[in-house]
């Protein structure tokens, strides 16, 4: 076999497993859309239902300072050095 074929046989299996990688994260790893809300009709009492489970899932949400391990952010002075002077 010469170089060149072996090359393009190599290709070919670099390709399949690529291929083989998407279909398996597409078929493990998709997030499929149930709800279009342009499409899907609602009326007012599911909008009530919906907006009371937000309300109930705030109630026990305790928003995490993401920021706390940070020290803080210096203050900015613009317009203190000499090439910001017009």
């Amino acid at each position: 076999m010469r170089k060149s074929e072996h090359r393009d046989l190599m290709h070919s299996w670099y390709l399949l497993l690529f291929i083989l990688v998407i279909i398996y994260f597409a078929n493990n790893y998709a997030c499929f859309k149930d709800a279009l809300p342009y499409v899907d009709q609602y009326n007012e009492r599911d909008r009530e239902v919906a907006l009371q489970l937000i309300e109930q899932e705030m109630k026990s949400f305790e928003p995490r300072d993401y920021l706390a391990h940070l020290p803080p952010a210096p203050e900015l002075q613009f317009g203190v050095r000499p090439s910001f002077i017009p």
